[in-house]
């Protein structure tokens, strides 16, 4: 029996050990990995209006001002591109130039009210096109909808 708490104490150990090290080791790694994307979240709740000036200049400033920001609107949760392209609307009623804000193609399905068929985005999120589009974006405005069709 003393044999048995002798071996089942060494596994303690060896595990503890284990434990610790594994632990460093994923720390460090997690240290040298670490993003330099910072940011900032504007959460809305839904309906927002045009005239709500303050949610616009708010996020206008956050994504740089209106000289500076770039702008991609992600209407994956809708049903059709109508609250996408009024969003686009409002940004420049509120001063963004419109070359400086798009309507990025990510979606799992089709748009009521469109000619386009929209499901064809589906995998546009893994291509380097879009990827390196967004990476030069100051901000990204999800439009409301069902929010389960943006997973």
């Amino acid at each position: 029996m003393n044999d048995y708490w002798g071996k089942a104490k060494n596994l303690f150990i060896m595990l503890t050990v284990f434990t610790v090290i594994i632990s460093l080791a994923t720390s460090a790694y997690a240290n040298e990995n670490k993003s330099s994307i910072k940011g900032n979240l504007v959460i809305v709740g839904g309906a927002l209006g045009s005239s709500n000036a303050a949610v616009y200049e708010e996020f206008i400033k956050l994504s740089g001002g209106k000289e500076k920001a770039k702008i991609g609107i992600v209407p994956s949760a809708s049903g059709s591109l109508k609250s996408s392209n009024q969003f686009k609307r409002d940004l420049i009623s509120y001063g963004v130039d419109e070359e400086s804000i798009e309507i990025l193609p990510l979606s799992a399905h089709d748009f009521s009210g469109s000619e386009e068929d929209e499901s064809k985005w589906k995998n546009n999120a893994q291509k380097k096109e879009i990827t390196e589009r967004i990476k030069k974006l100051t901000g990204i405005w999800f439009v409301g909808g069902d929010q389960l069709k943006i997973t």
